[in-house]
């Protein structure tokens, strides 16, 4: 299924994935629990929402350097944390 092929519901939650609102998974699991792809198709998996998003024109999400500066920060506690602390 091209994502072109989806409902305009459909439409709207791969969108969500795009702005980063959700991730790719939970769109997937969205769009199948709604019942929002075509008879006979398959259940979406992340990579049918990372392919309907390019396909639709909506791109990929990204993060802001901020979030990744905190992500980093936050890996970096971790890897520094002694056993106790």
């Amino acid at each position: 299924m091209h994502g072109t092929e989806l409902s305009e519901e459909a439409k709207a939650e791969i969108k969500k994935y795009a702005v980063g609102e959700q991730s790719a998974e939970a769109t997937g699991y969205r769009l199948r629990e709604a019942g929002m792809t075509l008879p006979g198709e398959s259940n979406p998996r992340a990579g049918d929402v990372i392919m309907w998003s390019k396909q639709l024109g909506y791109g990929l999400p990204t993060i802001s350097d901020e979030e990744v500066e905190a992500e980093v920060e936050a890996a970096m506690r971790f890897l520094w944390m002694k056993p106790g602390d």
